[in-house]
């Protein structure tokens, strides 16, 4: 079969037209009308559709993309076509399914599977790409190449191949349903195997069974919904024997699917990409971080650190020349002294933790805390926890941050001193306080420590974990993450997507809790 006769029965992508529009009523020319759906919610997850077409041989012979961003754009359809002359054909089709802007470069297949789980060092190392080999490549039947310069994003695309059969004189429906269990599973084009309906599973490429019925029919869009309520009621709020409030009450973040990771870039030293689809499990989410008294009160009732505890810091903060590092702007102090309601800082890793399974819970993950940041509650992912617009510059009013050292911070918010503020400074109105569920405190104030190691996104511990509640939660040797703003930084580190390691009992780390949202109450 040659090239030209081949791109005789490309396809011609219909805008969601029904079958009938697009009969064909020589049955000398043979049809099958292929009719894509998908149970994503759209355009949240899913805003566009690229087919590519290959002949049994393997030979890359048609491509098209084209935006699909409305619900009523679904199911897509369009028609491949064989001649008399041709007789039959059996063609393979690969559908994408991705969100807009999901791209990047071509550099020809790069299956990449799943990785495998592992909690040795080795879970720690980003995982090696595929070489690209810039192959197959799309050649129209005049011989030029007219290959895409961008495919969609693997991780976050519903990949999926399908093979379908054309005769002469039949005109016939295959019906394909891109499912969200297979969104970032990709297809292993070579091996001819594909993720049809569970997530990670390849299973082989069998020919389509086909249907006389064109009768059009619903779509499936938005049926993948993994959204759900707490069934554990959260804590309410508390306070000690001498009437200082504990700030210790919790937030419903409810579960959700939402797409982690971001493309603003990375501040420090690990990757915030590549993005990924993850699918959160309601939790129950402290509304403020971790506080002086709240810790107090726990030795009280028996909490043993693990270590020495957080760093004693019996002195007022400096005025003046503070930039973060100094032990003095610690907020824990040997006995109450009017930092009470000020956040826990200048604690380990070790010690947060333990105090949260104290409580019955644990360190809220990456994806969790990054989740209730900025898509909790939310019609939409935000950029900065309180919402808003995403080009908005940060005010001294909006969240605590810049109260140190102009050469350190960038910038000076010193109207109200330096150094930490008590956790309410900014839960007011235009404050730093998430929509929807009022949790405060997610920008600025103290850095907060979370369960996972700090490692790329790319590294093994990501690259294995599935839709669900996905964790770098392994031993690590090279410390844990940090996410969120503190009092000491500038603006940019106010954006909830920047990954950082954690600073060993440092004056801008602190921590809050989760407990699970649903099961046994602990």
């Amino acid at each position: 079969m040659t090239r030209a006769r081949t791109a005789t029965f490309a396809i011609a992508l219909l805008s969601a037209l029904s079958c009938r529009e697009r009969e064909v009523e020589d049955l000398s020319v043979g049809e099958v009308v292929v009719v894509v759906d998908t149970d994503m919610p759209v355009p949240a997850f899913v805003a566009r559709l690229h087919v590519d077409l290959y002949d049994e041989k393997g030979t890359w012979y048609a491509t098209r993309d084209v935006e699909r961003g409305r619900p009523s754009d679904w199911p897509a359809s369009f028609g491949i076509h064989v001649t008399e002359a041709e007789g039959e054909k059996l063609v393979v089709l690969r559908l994408r399914a991705y969100p807009e802007r999901a791209t990047r470069d071509y550099r020809g297949e790069r299956f990449q599977p799943r990785a495998t789980a592992t909690a040795g060092p080795e879970a720690l190392v980003a995982v090696p790409l595929p070489n690209p080999t810039d192959r197959p490549r799309l050649v129209d039947e005049r011989g030029e190449d007219v290959t895409p310069r961008f495919e969609p994003q693997p991780l976050l695309a519903i990949d999926r191949l399908a093979k379908v059969r054309v005769r002469t004189g039949r005109r016939a429906t295959a019906r394909i349903v891109l499912r969200g269990a297979c969104v970032g599973t990709m297809a292993d084009l070579a091996a001819s195997r594909t993720c049809t309906d569970t997530e990670g599973v390849l299973v082989p490429v069998t020919e389509m069974a086909l249907e006389d019925d064109r009768t059009p029919r619903p779509s499936l869009v938005g049926s993948f919904d993994p959204r759900g309520g707490c069934t554990i009621a959260p804590r309410p709020p508390s306070r000690t024997p001498e009437g200082t409030p504990l700030f210790d009450e919790e937030v419903c973040v409810p579960g959700a699917m939402f797409r982690f990771g971001t493309p603003d870039g990375v501040f420090g030293e690990a990757d915030a990409l590549p993005e990924r689809i993850a699918i959160v499990a309601p939790f129950l989410l402290d509304r403020y971080e971790v506080t002086v008294a709240r810790y107090r009160e726990a030795l009280a009732r028996g909490f043993v650190p693990p270590d020495e505890g957080p760093v004693v810091n019996d002195g007022p903060f400096p005025s003046k020349g503070i930039t973060g590092v100094e032990d003095t702007a610690c907020t824990y102090t040997s006995t109450p002294s009017g930092r009470e309601t000020h956040p826990l800082s200048c604690v380990s890793w070790e010690t947060a933790r333990a105090l949260c399974a104290f409580d019955g819970g644990d360190l809220p993950t990456e994806v969790q805390w990054e989740y209730a940041a900025v898509a909790a509650a939310r019609p939409f992912r935000t950029r900065f926890p309180w919402g808003g617009p995403d080009d908005e510059v940060p005010t001294c009013a909006r969240a605590v941050w810049g109260r140190a050292d102009r050469q350190y911070s960038g910038q000076l918010c010193f109207a109200e001193g330096v150094g930490p503020m008590p956790v309410d400074a900014r839960s007011g109105p235009g404050g730093d306080v998430t929509p929807g569920l009022g949790i405060i405190g997610l920008g600025g104030n103290l850095g907060e420590l979370v369960r996972d190691a700090f490692a790329p996104l790319t590294a093994a511990c990501w690259a294995s974990q599935p839709l669900h509640d996905p964790a770098c939660d392994v031993p690590s040797t090279i410390g844990h993450s940090l996410r969120g703003g503190s009092w000491h930084d500038n603006a940019a580190a106010l954006l909830p997507g920047e990954r950082r390691r954690e600073f060993t009992r440092a004056p801008g780390s602190g921590f809050r809790c989760m407990r699970p949202g649903a099961g046994a109450a602990r």
